[in-house]
């Protein structure tokens, strides 16, 4: 009686140690260098694809969000009053103000309809009586001379005024410029004209209206002590909106940055989908084309499976070779691309 040589032997087959896989699979792979390649290149197009977009949408949002709010000026609250007639912001509402949690300081501005003459040259501007500390906080860009100091007679003007007045920006620094303001006093509508020549101190950028910065003190000594906006620094960005809850019960207006900043938020997060959803075509491609090339290496290796089977593999080792492989030129061309 001839004994079958396949007799007794498990229909299972044989385990093959994973690193003969490995070994199986990388030789396959270097053995059609040219497909392997175009292959790992789709992949390496698909995966640069999406973290190249992803990256640039987050970079733009990083890039407008700065240009937008500053790092300090995430944390500042801006107060007004809705109904200047009931509540207004003056010596008495600050000092309440100033008594709210984690406030690190209060900032005030004034604001008045005037005009300014330098020489010859006169023009409509807006006349702002501000202090040391609403010039840190806010979005006046000092772009030459020095910011406003003790001197009741130092001013900054913008951009704007000086080219309307049509003087030499280079040369406007330390020029004298005369500001006539019509002031309201705070008890009474009564309204006090104010005539002072100023010394340019400094230049800010600007150029939607003619505008010209004067300290605060200017404003008071006249007789205003109503505050047109008040800015608030918090010193914790998460205390902001409990900050604006009990400014707004005290009657008044709030704003801060942080509304701007959720804005800008909703709309990049849309465009980063957007942009990623574009990204994963490639991605899709490069998954196409990596089956595509899976699938001739199959068809073309269906003697070589046979054999192993034949000689005590089993269709799981079989599964894995291709897996591996999936798996070298996924990785590989995920490396190259996020590179």
């Amino acid at each position: 009686m001839v004994r079958n040589p396949m007799q007794g032997r498990s229909s299972k087959g044989h385990p093959i140690a994973l690193s003969l896989v490995i070994e199986l699979a990388m030789k396959n792979l270097f053995f059609k260098k040219l497909r392997t390649t175009l292959t790992a290149m789709g992949v390496v197009i698909g995966i640069g694809s999406v973290v190249f977009l992803f990256a640039f949408a987050t970079g733009l949002q990083n890039l407008v969000s700065k240009q937008v709010i500053g790092s300090k000026s995430v944390k500042t609250v801006d107060v007004s009053s809705a109904r200047s007639k009931v509540v207004r912001l003056d010596a008495a509402s600050q000092d309440k103000i100033r008594t709210i949690g984690s406030i690190e300081s209060v900032s005030k501005i004034y604001n008045a309809a005037g005009k300014a003459s330098v020489q010859e040259s006169q023009l409509d501007t807006v006349v702002y009586g501000v202090d040391k500390g609403y010039l840190d906080l806010s979005s006046v860009k000092l772009i030459q001379g020095s910011q406003l100091g003790e001197s009741d007679d130092a001013v900054l003007t913008n951009t704007a005024l000086v080219k309307a007045l049509g003087a030499d920006q280079s040369k406007f620094i330390g020029q004298k410029i005369h500001l006539k303001f019509t002031l309201t006093g705070s008890a009474t509508d009564d309204k006090t004209t104010v005539e002072q020549d100023f010394v340019v101190k400094g230049i800010v950028d600007g150029a939607a209206g003619a505008e010209a910065y004067v300290p605060s003190s200017v404003f008071e000594k006249n007789g205003t002590s109503v505050a047109s906006n008040l800015k608030i620094l918090v010193s914790n960005q998460n205390d902001v909106p409990q900050v604006r809850r009990e400014i707004e019960s005290l009657g008044f207006s709030s704003t801060s940055p942080l509304d701007t900043l959720d804005q800008i938020n909703q709309v990049f997060g849309l465009l980063q989908l957007i942009l990623i959803g574009f990204g994963g075509i490639g991605v899709i491609i490069a998954v196409l084309g990596m089956f595509n090339t899976l699938t001739i290496s199959l068809l073309e290796r269906t003697r070589e499976i046979g054999l192993m089977i034949t000689l005590g593999a089993r269709q799981r080792d079989v599964r894995r070779m291709f897996i591996v492989e999936s798996l070298i030129l996924s990785i590989v061309g995920g490396v190259v691309g996020i590179m």
